[in-house]
């Protein structure tokens, strides 16, 4: 039967094989013979835009197809930028989507007076404490390529310059400090934006109790979504302005706190809290009744003698060893309830030790009931930033020991 399902299948691919191969054939014969004027047409014309641009000539020295690389690797077939590599050293680039020429004749000037003339007053902005990246302009974002190149002649007026010139800003981050850190960072996109068409970046905030160096390695190149030394996290646009994920942690009970961690959207007291359910010894019920639920051995551990599926001899038993203990449920306002409804549960939960114990979280409604007879260990006391946790109303929560007893023929 599966032989003969086999045979079906490769019956199925030849023909969709041989109909792709055809059609790609057909596809690069048309390109071939619809595209060969296109082709010869860019080639000629950059000599033309050189000339036209600089009132000088230069003649192409070498020419190759630029691009990225694809899921199967690089194609060239699918790639219609070009570089023209011209002899008195520039690189004159072809893009074929934006339908123009560009190149890097004038690039450094251009940097230059863009940095000394837009962009100093702008980080002025930020602050004198701001470290900022190593950022581009009007690079071009491909693969075989990475050249900064402009369309217009620039003949010193930058201002005037940046009116005609689709100028682009990439690779921008920065690290500043808590002070005033909105109100900053609005300045900075404010005096800077507007000589732009694309204009986005990073902006991370140390918080005011960090002691070391503001540091990019630290700030920008990992997570501090959740992390005290950080007060923020701040991604921004000309489309969308600045979205902030602010690490601003709220008391649930003494000893944990918690932040939502995701963007414009800060808690406040009362947004979360806990609700007294129960103790210890419900929970451990629970517990019981799903762990002698399971098999002593799983019949499919057996067969491959590894633990594959839940049973009693790889599990063991959880036993919470304060039965007499709180179990909780926790409790969110309407307005965190809409921010869950909208983008799903991102809370960063923590304990300053004041608390003895971890948090241990209890799913009750996972799916077929499989992490029913344990629970895991959701925060633990004294951690140097949050745990992100998906703690849903239904939840039972209990702080205390747990211990594992493992089980016995």
């Amino acid at each position: 039967m599966k032989k003969k399902n086999s045979s079906r299948f490769q019956r199925l691919l030849v023909p969709i094989i041989l109909t792709v191969g055809i059609l790609s054939l057909f596809l690069t014969g048309c390109k071939n013979n619809e595209d060969k004027k296109h082709h010869e047409d860019v080639v000629k014309n950059a000599e033309a835009y050189y000339e036209n641009k600089y009132g000088e000539k230069a003649a192409i020295s070498d020419y190759y197809t630029v691009g990225n690389h694809g899921t199967f690797g690089w194609d060239m077939i699918f790639a219609d930028d070009y570089v023209f590599e011209m002899s008195d050293g520039t690189k004159v680039y072809w893009d074929e989507d934006g339908g123009y020429y560009a190149d890097d004749k004038q690039a450094d000037e251009i940097v230059a007076a863009i940095q000394d003339s837009i962009m100093a007053p702008a980080l002025a902005e930020l602050g004198d404490d701001a470290v900022v990246s190593e950022y581009t302009f009007n690079r071009c974002n491909l693969d075989t390529f990475k050249g900064t190149v402009f369309r217009n002649y620039f003949d010193g007026d930058i201002f005037a310059f940046a009116k005609m010139e689709n100028l682009e800003m990439q690779d921008f981050m920065a690290v500043i400090s808590e002070d005033d850190f909105k109100g900053r960072v609005e300045r900075f996109i404010a005096a800077a934006g507007p000589y732009f068409s694309d204009f986005g970046g990073q902006v991370a905030v140390a918080s005011a109790s960090y002691e070391g160096d503001l540091d990019l390695d630290t700030f920008c190149h990992h997570a501090v979504t959740g992390d005290p030394i950080a007060r923020a996290d701040g991604y921004f646009s000309l489309d969308e302005g600045v979205h902030w994920i602010e690490n601003n942690y709220m008391e649930v009970v003494l000893g944990l706190d918690v932040m939502w961690s995701y963007y414009d959207f800060v808690l406040q007291p009362g947004d979360v809290t806990l609700e007294r359910v129960g103790t210890a010894a419900d929970l451990q019920k629970m517990l019981d009744d799903a762990y002698y639920a399971l098999p002593v051995d799983a019949e499919k551990n057996i067969k491959e003698g590894r633990a594959v599926e839940p049973d009693q001899r790889n599990e063991g038993r959880k036993v919470l060893v304060d039965a007499d203990a709180p179990i909780y449920q926790i409790r969110y306002s309407d307005r965190v309830k809409e921010q869950i409804n909208k983008y799903g549960y991102h809370f960063e939960f923590m304990m300053d030790g004041t608390i003895e114990y971890p948090l241990w979280h209890y799913y009750t409604d996972d799916d077929n009931k499989r992490y029913s007879y344990t629970l895991f260990c959701a925060v633990e006391p004294g951690e140097s930033r949050g745990s992100l946790e998906d703690i849903k109303e239904d939840d039972l929560l209990y702080f205390g020991p747990v211990e594992t007893e493992e089980y016995k023929d």
